[in-house]
């Protein structure tokens, strides 16, 4: 397959799609840019921003501003006022958050409750524990994002955007203007995903980085496809 073929069914399929970066060897061998976008338009990434606060997480423990992925989440807010009869937070550590095996108190996400709180941390612990099982996997949509970003403001002093810039976004020679608005309601590899079609595919055996970034939209057709069919084969060696 040619990239006028790997255009067209990006085109066709994937019609969402701002901009499609391919990396071999540390070198930028394909870019393509559709929807009036460039290199520097910016964009939400949704949950690839869990991956990235991983990262930051990560950085913080190395650093020495946390010490273990297995200290309670509770030791990082020490002014959080735990509700009466409740039993479960008390024992779930940032570990159990960063692998999404934490209980919530709730059946579905509760979008319109958490967005207009006053304190989205506060609010993301008030959801925190109830009855669920620890160390079963539940995922997350929006909570643990806002319990890191707490964690890693409690510990270094710093906000998450300055925090990143200094450690991870200035080392990579990465600009961040400031804060971005939302505007709008498998083996020897590994990727970020965030709704809509955006991801960050990494193959370390073939020293391939793909990244994908697009507009949000539902029910969008699947970038890991695009990525395995018809992408990386393309520069596999």
């Amino acid at each position: 397959m040619d990239t006028i073929k790997l255009e067209q069914i990006i085109r066709e399929k994937y019609g969402n799609t701002g901009a499609i970066i391919v990396q071999k060897n540390g070198v930028s061998v394909y870019e393509y840019y559709e929807n009036e976008c460039t290199k520097n338009s910016p964009f939400h990434v949704f949950s690839v921003t869990k991956s990235i606060l991983s990262i930051l997480i990560g950085i913080a423990i190395d650093k020495g501003y946390i010490k273990s992925i297995h200290q309670p989440i509770l030791d990082f807010f020490p002014d959080y006022i735990v509700k009466k009869r409740e039993k479960t937070i008390q024992s779930i550590t940032l570990y159990h958050m960063m692998t999404m095996t934490a209980p919530y108190k709730y059946k579905y996400a509760p979008y319109t409750k958490y967005f207009t709180s006053e304190d989205w941390v506060k609010s993301s612990l008030d959801l925190l524990g109830g009855k669920g099982k620890i160390g079963e996997f539940r995922y997350a949509p929006v909570i643990g994002p806002d319990i890191f970003s707490g964690i890693i403001e409690n510990t270094t002093a710093m906000t998450v955007l300055n925090f990143a810039k200094k450690y991870l976004f200035e080392p990579l020679e990465i600009e961040v203007p400031g804060d971005i608005i939302f505007h709008n309601k498998e083996e020897h590899s590994f990727a970020a995903l965030g709704d809509g079609g955006n991801v960050i595919y990494i193959n370390p055996k073939e020293n391939m980085v793909i990244i994908i970034a697009s507009y949000f939209k539902p029910r969008v057709e699947d970038r890991m496809k695009l990525i395995k069919e018809y992408i990386e084969p393309m520069w596999k060696e």
